[in-house]
């Protein structure tokens, strides 16, 4: 899959350029992926814990013949962290490299948009898509786990500085979520009134992440938001970018 190529190479010519120029430099974190463990389909979850020795059950191969946008997605990802522990393995850098892999990422977003709430990337137009009338019932779950970005950006900023995950892949959050518990969230924002979905049920075919997160977690003294802050912050965040039409 050419998304396999584009991940491993932006990766490796990271690498190769902090090992070459950057002599003094200690640590490195990735934003990884939870996709490179899982695409998040019932068989996997059913299959066990996703642990951080979990890799996604499918090969690079079996992506492609698959032939689908989202298998090749979650492909890439797999590949592209598979690069970075190659390097790792074969060059030994003088900087340590740590890999966080997040689920879902919500919370408000602070990038330029041009167009404004047209510019929406994935994850704050998965919350406006359940105020904005594209939804009259509550969708089905795409992942049922999420982490705020804030909270994320924290953990790369601990990660920097901490032994304990230098040279390690670790789940990160793990929060459960459904996009019902989402609806349920917005429903406190009063902004919202009469702007959500009503409930479908969806919830109950929801089967759980099970995301063991706590070595990350703990190695990096994590707490986290709310869903009910997370989803407050990015709705009051969206609404404004929506009356700049």
């Amino acid at each position: 899959c050419s998304s396999d190529l584009t991940m491993m190479y932006s990766n490796l010519a990271l690498l190769r350029s902090a090992k070459n120029n950057a002599p003094n430099l200690k640590s490195i974190i990735v934003t990884g992926s939870v996709n490179a463990s899982t695409t998040g389909s019932p068989e996997e979850l059913l299959a066990g814990p996703l642990t951080n020795s979990t890799w996604l059950p499918i090969t690079r191969e079996q992506a492609r013949a698959m032939n689908n946008p989202y298998i090749s997605y979650c492909s890439g990802k797999k590949e592209g962290e598979l690069a970075i522990w190659d390097f790792v393995k074969k060059n030994a850098p003088k900087f340590s490299v740590t890999v966080l892999l997040p689920a879902l990422i919500f919370g408000p977003p602070i990038e330029p948009l041009k167009g404004g709430v047209k510019g929406l990337h994935y994850s704050s137009n998965v919350i406006y898509s359940l105020f904005n009338g594209s939804n009259l019932t509550i969708p089905a779950t795409t992942f049922p786990s999420y982490i705020d970005v804030r909270d994320l950006a924290d953990a790369h900023v601990k990660a920097l500085n901490e032994p304990k995950v230098a040279n390690k892949r670790l789940n990160i959050g793990g929060n459960k979520m459904t996009y019902t518990a989402l609806v349920h969230a917005l429903a406190k924002v009063p902004e919202l009134k009469g702007r959500l979905p009503t409930d479908s049920g969806e919830d109950q075919k929801v089967i759980p992440a099970n995301i063991v997160a706590e070595e990350g977690n703990e190695a990096l003294n994590m707490t986290y938001r709310s869903l009910e802050e997370t989803m407050a912050d990015t709705a009051k965040r969206i609404l404004e970018l929506e009356g700049q039409q």
